[in-house]
């Protein structure tokens, strides 16, 4: 018989599942529109007329399709280590973190640590009997 935990453990990768199945799709299809997008402009300046203006336009078009295309390729490698980390976690067992003896308290950090021994003596207090005031009244 499964219990409760095991069943929201089981529903918890589930829904982790879906939602890197969908980020690698987004991903996907970014990449694939940022290569079409450079491909589009890397093959527009061939429909252009020859003039001065066109050939400006065809440089600027030829220089934005070239940097589209790199972000797309770059994109498409991102998914793709993206999705082989996940498939490497995806084989390795799952550790219980629902026990005690796994969760640790923080150590204490020595530099926080302040008491009256701590401080400097150019800040230490001043009673109110060796106040300049009292020694001028004396």
């Amino acid at each position: 018989m499964t219990s409760t935990t095991e069943i929201l453990q089981a529903s918890e990768k589930q829904s982790m599942d879906k939602q890197h199945k969908r980020a690698l799709a987004v991903l996907l299809e970014k990449a694939v529109a940022a290569i079409g997008i450079g491909a589009a402009c890397l093959v527009a300046p061939s429909f252009l007329e020859p003039s001065p203006a066109a050939v400006a336009i065809a440089a600027g078009l030829r220089m934005g399709g070239w940097i589209a295309i790199g972000v797309g390729v770059v994109l498409f490698c991102v998914r793709l280590s993206v999705q082989s980390k996940t498939r490497k976690r995806a084989n390795l067992p799952r550790r219980d973190t629902s026990r005690e003896e796994t969760r640790h308290d923080p150590p204490e950090s020595p530099g926080f640590n302040v008491d009256a021994s701590a401080t400097s003596p150019g800040f230490a207090l001043r009673s109110s009997a060796s106040s300049p005031t009292d020694a001028k009244a004396k």
